[in-house]
């Protein structure tokens, strides 16, 4: 038996060698062979105050492997509950009600303030990519400037024009304010006549300037919108009356979430 046991060691240490891995486990299998063949199994019964115990193990290390009847658990410990006196409970209850219109206060606040919007379309790609859930601070219609993404509200003949549901916010950019001139040529946005077409970073990349349209006179109060995708957006270029009330504008966007992350605008 001790030769075969000295012939399995060395193929183990050749595999160890040779396979590495394989070889490692298959060393400690012969290792934990060779000690329970110089050093016997053991094992221990006990009986002791109505308790039967069976102990088993080798080198002479010997475990609980059983016992009957089973230890009982541990009883956990039952927090008492502490009664509140009069004076505590109304002072409590004082402290949850001024909690609660805290919280009212400040849900109001953001309500008042805040708009969030979901953006099912991609007429403002790349700048906001569908789906994506737009926030953006409530204006009432003032402190609107060129270049801002605004949420806007559109008219019943809008929605009916673009097909899209009047109650969903409309997300476009600010390219052109009341009392100004606008004209398109070659898809290439000019104001007031200026020789200097607007700088339009936020277009996409492969995005070829095409269309002549104009020149508008947008009257004051209005505004003159467009999407970031130029060559799939129904926007001021198409619409019959082309502007859209500024007093429809619900909120300037200032964020986006999209499943890339969360990005300022």
């Amino acid at each position: 038996m001790s030769v075969l046991w000295s012939v399995l060691a060395v193929i183990g240490m050749v595999l160890l060698f040779l396979l590495k891995g394989v070889g490692i486990l298959l060393l400690g299998v012969l290792v934990l062979g060779l000690l329970l063949m110089f050093c016997p199994f053991c094992a221990d019964v006990q009986w002791a105050e109505g308790i039967f115990q069976v102990k088993a193990g080798a080198l002479g290390i010997t475990f609980p492997v059983f016992r009957y009847p089973a230890p009982e658990k541990p009883e956990k410990k039952k927090k008492e509950k502490k009664v509140l006196s009069v004076e505590e409970k109304r002072k409590l209850a004082i402290k949850k009600c001024i909690g609660l219109i805290v919280a009212l206060a400040v849900v109001s606040v953001l309500i008042a303030t805040i708009e969030v919007a979901v953006i099912p379309t991609g007429s403002m790609t790349p700048t906001i990519s569908p789906p994506s859930i737009v926030t953006g601070i409530r204006t009432n219609g003032h402190e609107i400037n060129r270049f801002d993404v605004v949420c806007i509200k559109m008219s019943d003949s809008q929605a009916l024009q673009t097909s899209v549901n009047p109650e969903l916010p409309l997300c476009k950019r600010v390219i052109a304010l009341g009392g100004e001139k606008v004209e398109i040529k070659d898809g290439k946005i000019f104001i007031n006549d200026s020789p200097t077409p607007l700088d339009e970073p936020y277009l996409p990349a492969d995005y070829v300037p095409n269309g002549n349209f104009g020149p508008f006179y947008v009257p004051e109060g209005q505004l003159f919108l467009m999407g970031d995708n130029r060559d799939n957006s129904y926007d001021s270029r198409y619409l019959d009356d082309h502007f859209f009330n500024q007093k429809d504008v619900t909120s300037v966007v200032f964020l986006v979430a999209d499943k890339t992350g969360i990005d300022k605008i």
